[in-house]
């Protein structure tokens, strides 16, 4: 069974949501002064490809160490968004419904991931609208996933899609990959880091 890296690289130069610092990685030890090596990390808990806990957002949000391990695994099924679009809607969600009805993750391939360390990639990406967020978290799924920076449009100051999905209980998982060849339907992976009192973590995505 094939299995699929949905996770970007941490770099020191990767795109992050604007305004936010730049994660470094220093040397503390090399291996031919020290004997072995090791590295120094700082990086904020929403960097890269990420989990959102109902704590970022939600006032008595669950933290991700609360949930158990086994809910950061389950079935999923990939939407592909038609190129050009920008706002997602209900109507084009609703042919996907009985896919959606039998998944624990839905995730949401617009093509944006080919834009990640470029100016754009923060610029004007797909999102779901109000109707379609709503109709989203109708379904009990454990978390969305989306290969942007936000579900909320760019600029957003109050966030409608992050609370609609966080105040239900579930997880988003941002700055997803999807390469070519994934089959749109599969089990899904995305294990955070066990942090306490964690509002985020970066992830490992993984799709089987």
């Amino acid at each position: 069974m094939d299995v699929f890296d949905l996770t970007h690289i941490l770099t020191g130069s990767m795109t992050v949501y604007p305004g936010k610092e730049q994660p470094s990685f220093h040397d503390i030890a090399i291996l031919e002064k020290d004997g072995y090596s090791e590295k120094h990390l700082n990086l904020d808990s929403h960097v890269g490809t990420h989990i959102d806990a109902p704590a970022h957002m939600v006032p008595g949000g669950k933290t991700l160490d609360e949930f158990p391990v086994s809910f950061f695994a389950g079935s999923a099924v990939i939407i592909k968004i038609p190129p050009g679009t920008r706002l997602i809607g209900k109507e084009f969600l609703m042919g996907f419904q009985r896919k959606i009805e039998v998944s624990d993750f839905v995730l949401f391939n617009t093509g944006w991931h080919r834009r990640w360390n470029t100016p754009e990639f923060c610029l004007d990406y797909p999102v779901m609208d109000a109707d379609s967020a709503g109709w989203i978290c109708s379904f009990p799924l454990k978390g969305i996933g989306v290969d942007t920076i936000s579900v909320d449009p760019a600029g957003s100051v109050h966030w409608p899609v992050h609370i609609q999905i966080l105040s239900r209980g579930m997880v988003i998982i941002e700055n997803l990959i999807f390469n070519e060849g994934i089959p749109d339907e599969g089990e899904f992976f995305c294990f955070p880091l066990k942090i306490e009192m964690a509002d985020g973590s970066p992830v490992r995505a993984v799709f089987r």
